[in-house]
């Protein structure tokens, strides 16, 4: 039995598939920005050169450093220490202004800066730099916490998360300031992990039997970012999973990343059929699968009776030299919205991928797993874990709305450029060094 349980962590790993919401922050490591030689976490700033009816004025964005170690898990908030290679810089796109000039004095104190552009935007720069005076201050909170009503709200989502799985949401509720009123996207979401053990026994897991908690958390100017703790209750016994990850819920978007560790061989151990189902119930948010060829494949439980490395071959198909992109897409109300799954090739490879499913009650049947009619009609994402070798696995999913009939790229890519030296208000661009 101790040995069996192994194997429940197999089908648990991507657990991490939830809700929160147009354009997602841009990532920047630490590590890129070594020549500014920041004393303090607390002292970075970026800023964007508004120009406005001739007048040209710097303008504050709202930025981040989230403290992270060497697995991306969330360590502390210290802003007065110096920051770790290891630490993320997290900040926005979309108010990116204008290119220095000769005449453009530095924003604050600092006398150095790295220019940054958005390559979506060309032409569009912004400016990080240490500031060591109170200047430039952004006090915005875009994302709040309410630990009584289990709610995470941002000005573009309510997401009331259930008592014991801070990662299945009981309602999803998107809004919009063009809307009358906020449109209930979806609710109840629900999984299911069926584990046919060979030679032992078929087990079956829903949300009651696992826990998810937020532990150390920290609010920022970007957005909420937090430690996720996995448990899962096997009769009297609490069982530590050893799962956490960081996850990133920001003003639009949501930002899961996870690392997938299959302690032994699951296909030695597991029959065929094995696997979690991520379910929910949809409200007035309306789903677009015409397409799946670029987007992701629809549930075949027939393949999945094949065996892992025929099923391995259609989750193939999404994959580049040694990376797989997979997407749900969709609209709630005048928005878009979409889910975006990142897998390394070598799990993929192992049939480990999502596959959309319509009709959750009948995919059960199809697959053998319950004749239950109390799922018909709620959809989900499938991911079959009968083919998993032991090992570690990066996945990364991002949910989001979009604006103007369209989704933007997450994270929002950025490029560094050169260093910027302040020369009694004369900028002289020289390459970083």
């Amino acid at each position: 039995m101790k040995r069996s349980l192994e194997f429940f962590v197999v089908a648990l790993c991507s657990l991490a598939q939830s809700a929160a919401l147009l354009a997602c922050p841009a990532y920047i490591s630490a590590s890129k920005i070594s020549q500014l030689s920041l004393k303090a976490r607390k002292d970075l700033r970026v800023f964007a050169l508004e120009v406005s009816a001739g007048k040209r004025a710097w303008l504050p964005l709202p930025l981040q450093i989230d403290e992270l170690d060497e697995k991306g898990i969330l360590t502390g908030s210290n802003p007065n220490q110096a920051p770790n290679d290891t630490d993320r810089i997290s900040l926005r796109v979309e108010k990116f202004g204008a290119r220095i000039s000769s005449a453009d004095k530095a924003p604050c104190s600092g006398q150095q800066a790295i220019e940054i552009e958005n390559p979506s935007q060309p032409g569009r720069y912004a400016y990080l730099t240490t500031c060591n005076d109170e200047y430039s201050e952004v006090s915005e909170i875009p994302v709040t916490h309410d630990a009584e009503l289990k709610k995470v709200s941002s000005v573009h989502y309510d997401y009331e998360y259930l008592p014991n799985n801070q990662l299945m949401y009981k309602s999803l509720i998107a809004k919009d300031s063009s809307w009358l009123a906020p449109i209930p996207a979806a609710s109840n979401a629900d999984l299911a992990l069926h584990l046919d053990i060979k030679r032992f026994l078929t087990v079956n897991f829903s949300n009651k039997d696992v826990e998810s908690y937020v532990g150390r958390r920290v609010s920022g100017q970007v957005g909420m970012v937090g430690n996720i703790d996995f448990f899962l209750r096997l009769l009297f016994m609490k069982i530590d999973l050893k799962l956490g990850t960081t996850v990133g819920f920001y003003g639009d978007s949501a930002h899961i990343p996870s690392i997938i560790d299959v302690p032994v061989d699951a296909f030695s151990k597991l029959n065929q059929g094995s696997g979690l189902l991520y379910q929910w119930q949809l409200e007035k948010a309306t789903m677009d699968q015409i397409k799946p060829e670029k987007t992701m494949p629809n549930a075949n439980p027939a393949l999945v009776k094949e065996g892992w490395e025929s099923y391995a071959k259609d989750g193939l198909k999404y994959c580049s030299s040694d990376s797989c992109s997979y997407q749900l897409r969709g609209s709630i109300g005048s928005l878009p919205f979409g889910i975006d799954i990142y897998l390394a090739k070598s799990i993929v490879s192992r049939g480990f991928y999502p596959v959309w499913v319509a009709d959750a009650g009948q995919f059960k049947k199809d697959m053998g797993w319950s004749n239950d009619d109390s799922d018909n009609g709620r959809v989900g994402i499938f991911f079959n874990n009968g083919g998993l070798a032991k090992g570690q696995y990066p996945m990364n999913q991002w949910i989001r709305l979009g604006s103007g009939g369209m989704l933007g790229q997450c994270p929002a890519p950025v490029m560094l450029g050169s260093m910027v030296m302040f020369n009694d208000g004369n900028p002289n661009a020289n390459k970083a060094h």
